[in-house]
């Protein structure tokens, strides 16, 4: 009880702290509340007084900003689209009532999901270096990995029965540490809920610690230290999916990032250096690639997600959506109707426990419309970022942009967003704005500009 109070009082004063530091220190305090404090709410006004909506408030009195950039560059299209989206959900969605219902699904939605890039990117085009964001992610890295080894040698997540003190086990997160700690397949959780958030965090580290060595903003031993970090924790989780993502970031990275003969030499390390970590895991190197390669099969040896999971779910959801295929069920339709917001003791139907895939529920609760948008909407910020590192030569960004979004498409599509939205758009954000740095408010939207 002392520590989740003693937690609660941490993330209180990091909100408060958003209405005082310059922005570039606000950019500091919502990177540690999203890979340190995930999950961690507070008992009165939580929603009101978390890092991310101070964030946002504090960041509307540099307002005419926004709007000049908005208004001037095709950052509009996106935020264009994103509101379509939500416009759209909100008029086929029975479970938002009133202005209540509105302000928590606007928070939830945009202030701690998609409208993540605007802020982070704006916020921080007059940034001058990066060297507090370093040493920021880099204290948290080393953090989440002493959590991580501690939960791997005790076989316990001592930091997430903090968190979740006093709250109901049969929850859907109420027991999360016992069920990963005490499940057939182990998995490290090191300081979330959910370990493959873990996992999913260490690979957006990786890739940025590789952006910042290849942009010469650290020197080689941090960036080792911090891949070995990182690279643990994508591991420890346990997530196929991610050892998949790590593959696809690094041939991104090295396709946009590298010149031809530099790409086969970094191709060749990497796959020599994926198999070396699989070699010393604790299992044999078959299982390992079996273990990677049931997820795309009907193996039922290996617990966790399989091909015929995601085509029994993919039945459920277009059952659930026959009479309703442009604007799917409504927004929460899986967790209020189909009692998934209670757990397992509430849930309705079985068969979409977990379910597999953004596109999935998107597909159920917004329809082929919302899903269409949700395309549009990342399609224009990869256009967007192209723009940015075409008219400031800068591949490198352009690079850590792309094989950000490849791994947060592959993770979101494959298992789930779970919290990967507000971490994949910080960096897209941070980086995008750092290309423009030095560059005035004037010229920067001809590098947004088309």
């Amino acid at each position: 009880k002392f520590m989740h109070a003693l937690l609660t009082y941490i993330v209180l004063l990091l909100s408060l702290l958003m209405f005082v530091v310059k922005r570039e220190h606000k950019i500091c305090l919502l990177i540690i509340d999203i890979l340190c404090f995930n999950g961690v709410g507070l008992p009165v006004l939580g929603n009101i007084l978390s890092p991310f909506f101070c964030f946002f408030i504090s960041e509307m009195f540099h307002f005419k900003q926004y709007y000049a950039l908005i208004k001037n560059t095709n950052l509009k299209i996106p935020l264009i689209i994103l509101f379509l989206g939500m416009i759209i959900l909100v008029i086929h969605s029975p479970h938002i009532v009133g202005l209540k219902g509105l302000f928590y699904f606007f928070l939830s939605q945009f202030v701690r999901k998609y409208g993540v890039f605007f802020l982070v990117f704006i916020a921080c085009l007059g940034l001058k270096n990066q060297k507090s964001i370093i040493y920021t992610t880099f204290g948290c890295l080393m953090v989440l990995t002493a959590f991580g080894f501690l939960n791997l040698i005790t076989k316990h997540a001592i930091y997430i029965d903090w968190v979740l003190a006093g709250v109901d086990a049969d929850s859907v997160f109420g027991n999360a540490g016992a069920e990963f700690t005490y499940s057939d397949r182990f998995r490290v959780q090191s300081m979330y809920a959910n370990p493959f958030d873990y996992g999913y965090a260490c690979l957006m580290l990786f890739l940025y610690y590789w952006y910042l060595l290849k942009e010469k903003l650290i020197k080689k031993n941090i960036f080792y230290v911090a891949a070995i970090c990182s690279l643990f924790g994508v591991f420890a989780c346990g997530c196929r999916t991610l050892l998949a993502c790590l593959i696809i970031g690094i041939l991104i990275f090295a396709i946009f990032g590298y010149n031809l003969k530099s790409k086969f030499k970094l191709a060749l390390s990497g796959v020599f250096v994926l198999f070396a970590v699989a070699l010393i895991m604790p299992e044999n190197f078959n299982k390992q690639v079996d273990f990677l390669t049931s997820a795309f099969t009907d193996d039922q040896t290996v617990s966790g997600s399989s091909l015929s999971m995601r085509q029994t779910q993919t039945a459920a959801v277009m059952f659930y959506i026959q009479n309703d295929m442009a604007f799917g069920r409504g927004y929460d339709f899986f967790l209020e109707d189909l009692g998934w917001g209670g757990g397992r003791k509430t849930a309705v139907d079985s068969d979409l426990q977990g379910l597999e895939g953004i596109y999935l529920n998107f597909l159920l609760e917004r329809g082929i419309v919302g899903l269409v948008l949700y395309a549009l909407f990342w399609i224009s910020l990869i256009w967007i970022c192209f723009r940015i590192a075409k008219r400031t030569k800068d591949k490198t960004t352009l690079a850590f942009n792309y094989s950000v979004i490849a791994c947060y498409l592959a993770f979101a599509n494959m298992t789930g967003e779970l919290s990967s939205v507000p971490i994949t758009l910080s960096f897209i954000g941070l980086s995008s704005a750092w290309c423009s740095r030095g560059v005035s408010t004037k010229k920067i939207t001809n590098h947004v500009a088309v």
